[in-house]
């Protein structure tokens, strides 16, 4: 077999010869366990626990203004134009800040 063998004409087909001893492959049964597939299924994962809310709070009880800038801020709450009336008000008005006095000093003491 020279290197361009492959130029030549051929003049005969070459037919691959069989094994002597070998039988066509319809004829004999599979010997052995045959691949049916996979019977591993991935588990199903559980829904996630749905989140408990907590208890909704207790109403607030009902508020009777006293004076008018307790009006003043109920309408300020639920209005947003009325803010600026209620801060102008606040400023005029004299507001007493209670503190609790440090830990190890003594209260404060008003006449």
């Amino acid at each position: 077999m020279g290197l361009f063998d492959f130029l030549k004409s051929k003049k005969q087909p070459i037919q691959p010869q069989a094994p002597a001893d070998a039988t066509p492959a319809s004829t004999t049964p599979a010997a052995g366990p045959r691949y049916k597939g996979s019977n591993f299924t991935s588990p199903v994962a559980p829904p996630p626990p749905a989140p408990v809310l907590p208890p909704p709070p207790p109403p607030m009880p009902s508020f009777e203004p006293v004076n008018r800038l307790e009006e003043m801020l109920l309408h300020a709450a639920a209005d947003p134009d009325a803010r600026p009336g209620f801060y102008q008000a606040l400023l005029q008005e004299d507001v007493l800040v209670l503190t609790q006095p440090k830990e190890g000093e003594p209260g404060a003491k008003f006449p």
